[in-house]
């Protein structure tokens, strides 16, 4: 069945090469920033025939559809009205394209010294991603790093995403100009000139290393890139079923309840009074029925030292607390306050709040289809298995630790590292104790499907090296875990990997 294919890239992130590939294939009719078109010459050519506005647009697109696969290449340069759309999420499938920002804004700037801060394009593309998100849809992102040290998977992983048989003569090309990038010929020399996804030598003399306005550009829409992608590693935003029953969406109750939440949420400032969340008879007994049975599992597959901080905390066992409550009871013990959160906080401002003893929570609770684990962090995994060790001065002191690194990164690949360490520790990390293995990580803690499985996992020996080079799936039980033999041991080699940012000059 022929289909709709949009990709969304911010500009220079080698979206045209791409685009160059999908020509080659020779089964897509392949159209080139219509959008952008119609915003800059009033008009776009669809199949031969102007359309004046984008609802034409679309339906011209989706008419070609009916007929052949259509690739839509877009710059997000520009914000589009037509994301306002209600149905613009159904409109096709909606994928997008990254690259590090400061290369991209050191091209950028090479091509158009007059170059503003929205025209980087992040901050629009990740409003896009937000639309398709927030519809339902995952957000497949396509990293340009990746797709030149690996052209071949990377473009059959997006085939298989998007519903495309994987063509792998169309990985190389002949070198030349083309008609669909006519309009804009000048910004697509590099790819005329190519034959095939490769790195250019490129050595531009300005960038946001010698460039104060550039810069401040980059720190400007870091966070939108680093949104996106972590929106792209396996659709991070979308609920799934149980594992053992293959991925799903929410149901439309639990999403209908998400956003009552969010609308609680919305323009909260940190230092103002915490939102109160009225929650229903139903999740209370659906908070109920799962802190029962972590509690009666806790007790053997814990760690000491959030066994004590359970004591500590005392979270309520009847109904789902406030977040108020549970941040009064962590500030008293530690200093650490709750923040609330819509949804997945992008990664810098989710570490860096630590540093300033801040921890985002979101605050809906699981759907009640799947009690026992929940891929996105509801409000349970937040405090049961978070808020609690946050309780400990010694675990605080640690997220303290990871805040003050994240802080002082600078590139993408440095927050990756931590972000990895940070996963294969506080949120999934065993310790030998009492002769056996315990648990102290917030997603094995807060998941009792996932303790119930420990048992078929053999971890690996503690290696932050292993760790900041192994992947993970936040959508399944986790195959790979790490053990330490003390915490002694873990606080020693948290420290000295985190004490090269920590060091730096902020």
């Amino acid at each position: 069945m022929p289909s709709l294919v949009f990709l969304w890239s911010s500009p220079r992130c080698l979206s045209t090469a791409f685009l160059r590939m999908m020509i080659e294939r020779g089964d897509c009719a392949v159209v080139n920033e219509p959008f952008s078109s119609i915003a800059v010459c009033g008009h776009a050519l669809i199949d031969g025939e102007k359309a004046s506005d984008p609802i034409e647009l679309i339906e011209r697109l989706r008419e070609l559809s009916r007929r052949t696969h259509v690739f839509v290449k877009e710059t997000t340069e520009y914000r589009y009205d037509i994301i306002d759309h209600p149905d613009f999420a159904q409109f096709g499938r909606h994928t997008f394209m990254i690259r590090d920002p400061a290369a991209s804004i050191a091209s950028h700037y090479a091509m158009n010294p007059d170059v503003t801060l929205s025209e980087v394009g992040y901050e629009h593309q990740y409003e896009i991603v937000q639309r398709i998100v927030d519809a339902g849809h995952t957000a497949p992102v396509v990293e340009a790093e990746k797709l030149l040290a690996d052209p071949r998977g990377t473009v059959r992983d997006y085939c298989q995403q998007v519903g495309l048989p994987f063509l792998e003569g169309a990985l190389t090309w002949t070198p030349g100009d083309r008609a669909e990038w006519a309009r804009t010929r000048r910004w697509h020399q590099d790819a005329a000139w190519s034959s095939g996804f490769a790195p250019t030598a490129k050595d531009h003399p300005v960038t946001i290393a010698t460039d104060p306005r550039l810069a401040a550009y980059y720190r400007h829409h870091l966070p939108y890139y680093e949104a996106i992608r972590e929106r792209g590693k396996d659709a991070v935003n979308q609920v799934i079923t149980h594992v053992s029953e293959g991925p799903g969406t929410i149901d439309e109750a639990c999403a209908r309840r998400r956003e009552e939440i969010t609308e609680c949420i919305q323009g909260h400032t940190p230092g103002a009074p915490l939102p109160n969340v009225g929650y229903t008879a139903e999740e209370d007994q659906l908070w109920q029925t799962v802190i029962s049975k972590l509690n009666g599992m806790h007790s053997t597959v814990a760690c000491h030292r959030y066994l004590d901080a359970v004591a500590r905390l005392r979270l309520p066992t009847d109904r789902v607390p406030t977040l108020r409550e549970v941040s009064d009871g962590l500030e008293g013990a530690t200093g650490f306050r709750l923040l609330p959160a819509k949804d997945l906080v992008p990664p810098r401002d989710f570490y860096a709040a630590f540093a300033d003893g801040f921890f985002y929570s979101t605050m809906y609770m699981r759907c009640p289809a799947t009690p026992l684990y929940s891929p996105a962090p509801d409000v349970l995994h937040e405090l049961v298995g978070h808020a609690v060790p946050l309780s400990d001065p010694f675990f605080a002191d640690l997220y303290r630790a990871f805040g003050e690194a994240v802080v002082r990164t600078r590139t993408a690949e440095e927050l990756e590292a931590i972000s990895r360490v940070f996963w294969f520790t506080m949120e999934t990390g065993l310790v030998r104790e009492l002769g056996g293995l315990r648990a102290y990580g917030a997603a094995l803690l807060s998941s009792a499907g996932e303790l119930e499985s420990l048992g078929e996992v053999v971890p690996e020996e503690f290696s932050i090296d292993r760790m900041v080079h192994q992947t993970y799936d936040i959508c399944q039980y986790q195959p790979v875990l790490f053990v330490v033999d003390s915490f002694d041991r873990l606080d020693a080699e948290l420290r000295t990997f985190l004490d090269t940012w920590r060091s730096r000059k902020a």
